[in-house]
């Protein structure tokens, strides 16, 4: 829930009533999130300390250390052997998720306990980026280096390699340039694969919009993640209960998907059925679920939870049996993921009878797991293709799929970090975006500073930053974080100057 800023703090009593209204409902729905995943872990192994000696480790090698939050911290010093050896990478002038509590201060105290060793040749850009990235960074992120960074090439940029374009209109004007005049210039070149970073998930859809209308296919990186959409986790739920008929969670999703209103409902249930000693398998197994009311293996309790839930059996027994029974059929037979992920697909329209608009939307979204699926998943026999692949993709996130042969990306600032792309287009590179108009004292500006800084120094080979001059009826400043660096650009003002 986004709320707009308060001019005041509420009232203590008041935000305790939020809170305990908010703890209260995680109850009843039966889940945790992702600050009860960090705060019940750190608790565990702190009271535990005894029980959970074997997680503490002799050697820890930690990536990305200027992201973690103190409590995170706490978490690695929990599961930290004594004498351990500790190696951290971390880079100050990336630190943009202090939203999510990371906090430079982290940083800087633990340098007081390690050897320090700076990584001070860069691989990545030529060296007409990397001028471009240091004068970047001595102007504004305070950089801590001892000696400032080395290129592995050096090249000089080409005509049209880097360019600041500032557009006469709004953002939306800006989008159809880039969409039309820039990016077609750099996927003409002989490295084509370019990507467009925005600041937000608003911005990223008007670029996506515009491309479609285009013909430009293209990845999209923002937003809603696949991996968290309803049909994918509904996807990857029932091939995973194939592998494995104990994934509780599983089993939730597919009672929520087939029986029950509710999540909270659905595992509940599948809770009540493992409690029994039962699993949903046994049902699915048969081509009459009750028929086990017969078995002399069932105890009377048993047997009195399956008559208790008749209905709810029932229906899921139609809903899924015959999926179920002929992929077990089929476990010895060398088959495909795509297939049998599509079988799934095409077995739930059938049975909720889906609107053709509702499945082709789905079918936009799931062809980057098909892409995928089609580059990197061999022919296997079918439970082989389990054990291999579906666990694998349950861990993935969206960013995860891309192949590197994408000729067009669409991402926002911090789904793109830790990517790297051949040419960069940087949008909305104005005051009140970079840096964003809610940021008043000089950390918050800093860090708005380094977000463009993670933005800029994904590219490889070329790099273009745009702008915009309106906003409704308000005048839109170029970013003054780019004045450090305009010098070593080609800069053009379109609707004044014609950028050709």
């Amino acid at each position: 829930m986004l709320l707009e800023p308060a001019t005041e703090f509420p009232k203590r009593w008041e935000a305790e009533k939020v809170c305990e209204t908010y703890e209260k409902l995680k109850v009843e729905a039966d889940v945790l999130d992702f600050d009860d995943l960090l705060t019940l872990t750190y608790d565990h192994l702190r009271k535990g300390k005894e029980q959970y000696k074997m997680c503490h480790f002799k050697w820890l090698q930690l990536d990305e250390a200027q992201d973690l939050n103190p409590l995170q911290w706490a978490i690695v010093n929990c599961i930290t052997a004594p004498g351990a050896n500790k190696v951290y990478f971390g880079d100050y002038e990336q630190m943009i998720f202090s939203f999510m509590g990371s906090r430079l201060d982290e940083l800087i105290e633990l340098e007081e306990r390690c050897t320090i060793h700076y990584l001070k040749k860069n691989f990545r850009s030529p060296s007409y980026l990397l001028d471009i990235y240091t004068d970047f960074a001595k102007a504004h992120l305070k950089p801590r280096w001892l000696k400032t960074p080395e290129p592995n090439v050096v090249e000089t940029a080409e005509r049209g390699t880097l360019m600041i374009v500032e557009v006469a209109g709004t953002f939306f004007t800006e989008a159809t340039l880039i969409v039309n005049r820039i990016l077609p210039k750099f996927l003409s070149c002989e490295k084509p694969q370019t990507a467009i970073i925005v600041r937000s998930n608003k911005s990223a859809e008007t670029v996506s919009k515009l491309l479609d209308a285009a013909g430009h296919n293209h990845f999209r990186i923002a937003g809603f993640d696949l991996f968290k959409r309803k049909f994918v986790k509904d996807l990857l739920a029932y091939f995973s209960c194939l592998e494995n008929p104990n994934d509780k969670l599983g089993w939730a999703r597919l009672f929520y998907l087939y029986v029950f209103s509710t999540l909270k409902d659905s595992r509940h249930f599948v809770n009540q059925l493992f409690f029994h000693r039962l699993t949903p398998a046994q049902f699915l197994n048969t081509s009459d679920p009750f028929k086990l009311l017969t078995s002399d293996q069932l105890t009377l309790e048993q047997k009195s939870f399956i008559h208790t839930n008749e209905k709810a059996i029932k229906l899921f027994h139609g809903s899924l049996a015959q999926l179920w029974q002929k992929h077990n059929d089929d476990m010895e037979k060398v088959t495909s993921l795509e297939v049998v992920f599509d079988e799934f697909i095409q077995h739930n329209k059938i049975t909720f009878n889906t609107r053709q608009e509702e499945h082709d939307h789905e079918l936009k979204e799931y062809q980057k797991l098909k892409t995928h699926i089609e580059h990197t998943c061999d022919p296997l026999k079918f439970k082989g293709l389990l054990e291999l692949y579906v666990t694998q993709y349950r861990v993935f996130k969206e960013s995860d799929l891309l192949l590197g042969d994408e000729k067009v990306i669409v991402s926002t600032v911090h789904k793109a970090k830790g990517l790297e792309f051949d040419n960069v287009i940087i949008a909305e590179c104005v005051d009140g975006t970079y840096p964003f108009f809610s940021a008043k004292n000089e950390e918050e500006i800093r860090e708005d500073a380094r977000a463009l800084y993670v933005a800029m120094t994904r590219a490889k080979k070329r790099l273009a930053i745009t702008s915009h001059t309106f906003y409704n009826d308000y005048h839109k400043e170029r970013s003054r974080f780019l004045r450090a660096v305009m010098p070593r650009f080609e800069c053009y003002c379109v609707g004044q100057h014609n950028p050709n």
